[in-house]
């Protein structure tokens, strides 16, 4: 039985937050979950438009919510019948991630999905740092969507590290692509490997630490390969060197993966998600959609 049973996604009615919309769709009729779709009316961002032009006044104010109340609702209707799904809607005015907040404590969605990012006036609400923002208040898995859906996810490609969040965002993968066979894909470095050759540490040395990281990859690849066997999950387990947001990306691109999963610490801040950090580098360059598992403790 899927874990995904109810979904929400937010819309500023951009053609990226469509192709979001229409994913969500997509999988709430798979999973036979319920949908609720949000489009939030930044305050902020209407009163910024209310000082520029200054010949606004109430009505013009009132013509274009209910402009967007009603794009709203053609969205609606274009999803009940591409995808057969009666999708709740919600409207809400206030500070966009605020209202995300508040439409995920009511809601209590098993799943998210956002565009990647957003355009129009009121771009403030699907951003490209909304999803991290949003990934720092919400421990709720996110899926970040670049494309119009066409297919189920068939090439679905796991980043892990073999902490306790890996084989909860494997059995997510496998809950948005059921019949795809998961690539689990796991990086390892030498720790301050460029610092050691700095200081002067012998090449062999740096080869035999090379060697161990290696050794214990390896061993805990398929410690975790087994504990996908008795999960019933189908799994295969690759083990690459570099750094790690590159090589994802590189196996993105040579293997036409559709979804990258990435986990997720309870106790990471999102200020980890620094520039150049793994996770960011990856939100921002990746071609195709990337889900944000939920956060373990």
């Amino acid at each position: 039985m899927s874990s995904i049973r109810r979904i929400l996604t937010a819309t500023d009615l951009s053609t990226p937050a469509r192709h979001a919309v229409y994913r969500a769709a997509w999988l709430a009729r798979e999973h036979q979950a319920e949908l609720t779709v949000q489009h939030v009316i930044d305050q902020g961002a209407m009163a910024l438009f209310d000082s520029i032009v200054e010949s606004m006044n109430r009505r013009q104010l009132d013509d274009i919510v209910q402009n967007a109340h009603q794009q709203v609702d053609k969205l609606l209707a274009a999803v009940q019948s591409t995808y057969g799904i009666a999708a709740q809607r919600r409207l809400d005015t206030g500070r966009v991630i605020r209202a995300i907040m508040g439409a995920i404590a009511d809601t209590d969605p098993d799943l998210i999905v956002l565009g990647a990012r957003g355009l129009g006036f009121v771009r403030h609400a699907l951003l490209g740092s909304t999803p991290e923002r949003l990934l720092a208040r919400s421990r709720k898995p996110l899926l970040v969507v670049r494309h119009s859906p066409r297919d189920t996810y068939h090439r679905p490609l796991v980043a892990v590290d073999f902490s306790s969040r890996s084989l909860p965002a494997l059995q997510l993968a496998h809950d948005l692509a059921p019949n795809a066979q998961i690539t689990a894909l796991h990086v390892h470095q030498i720790p301050f490997e460029e610092r050691l050759r700095g200081a002067g540490l012998a090449a062999e040395t740096v080869s035999d630490l090379r060697r161990k990281v290696e050794t214990r990859a390896r061993t805990d690849m398929d410690a975790l390969l087994e504990q996908c066997r008795a999960a019933g999950l189908p799994v295969t387990g690759i083990l690459e060197t570099g750094e790690p947001s590159h090589r994802i990306l590189e196996h993105e691109h040579e293997q036409d993966c559709d979804l990258i999963v990435l986990g997720r610490h309870a106790q990471d801040p999102l200020s980890e998600l620094a520039v150049g950090s793994v996770a960011r580098h990856v939100l921002n360059h990746a071609h195709g959609d990337v889900l944000m598992a939920g956060q373990v403790d």
